[in-house]
């Protein structure tokens, strides 16, 4: 499904490499064999780079997810702040995420929490996306499913919001992580953006992202993106910002 099967060839090499890790036999995340073809297709099927970005991946959610509990009762300030969240899916069943960091106020973010524990918030929130709901889209539906669409709207957004330490530090620790820990799992991104400080915000942060996410990344300018979002996504998913 969606390129894995390119893949698929490497897959019984890539369990005899990390075979050391795969000791409950349960064949859930992440140690199945989505979670692992998402590694070899990370590497383009270079086993060392696949192999060696897996062990990573488990020591880092070994030490950071598995050995201490975490709870987040600032999550409904947050939203406030900064919102962002999972709300439904794209017309052929992906998970749709959507974040408005046009809307985001670092000063109210930084009253209610820390960088520290926003990143943590989102790594575990990654980590359900791949181990709870992908696999719950693909057993109710009739076709593979093995990463989401996202929304990013940075529409309203100033240069102040996005020089923001907490908001650079949040941004830039997430997208390490997500590329790091959790390759392959967006499918799709709309960024949609206005002409001023978002278009230019958004040239000055495409350094921070891989390349191989850029590919999967479309630009809708504000006067277009509402048609085009309507042709992916079912509009009772969109919040009335995006449903214009």
């Amino acid at each position: 499904g969606e390129g894995m099967a390119t893949y698929g060839g490497f897959l019984p090499e890539m369990k005899e490499r990390v075979g050391d890790l795969l000791g409950r036999g349960d064949r859930e995340f992440p140690e199945d064999d989505f979670t692992l073809l998402r590694f070899v297709r990370h590497g383009r099927g270079n086993l060392d780079v696949a192999e060696s970005a897996y062990r990573a991946m488990r020591e880092w959610r070994q030490n950071t997810l598995e050995e201490k509990s975490f709870s987040f009762p600032e999550e409904p300030a947050v939203r406030v702040a900064y919102p962002k969240g999972y709300c439904g899916n794209d017309r052929e069943g992906r998970p749709l995420y959507i974040e408005s960091l046009g809307s985001v106020d670092p000063g109210e973010l930084s009253k209610v929490t820390t960088v520290s524990r926003l990143v943590e918030a989102h790594a575990r929130d990654t980590d359900r996306l791949a181990s709870e709901i992908i696999p719950w889209c693909q057993n109710h539906l009739n076709h593979t499913v093995t990463g989401l669409t996202a929304i990013l709207d940075l529409r309203g957004i100033s240069f102040k919001q996005f020089a923001s330490s907490f908001v650079q530090g949040y941004i830039k620790e997430s997208i390490r992580i997500d590329y790091n820990y959790y390759p392959s799992t967006l499918t799709r991104m709309f960024i949609i953006v206005n002409s001023g400080p978002a278009e230019a915000i958004w040239k000055l942060g495409q350094p921070w992202i891989p390349k191989s996410v850029k590919a999967k990344i479309q630009v809708l300018p504000s006067s277009s993106f509402p048609s085009i979002l309507r042709e992916h996504i079912d509009p009772r998913f969109l919040p009335q910002s995006l449903g214009e």
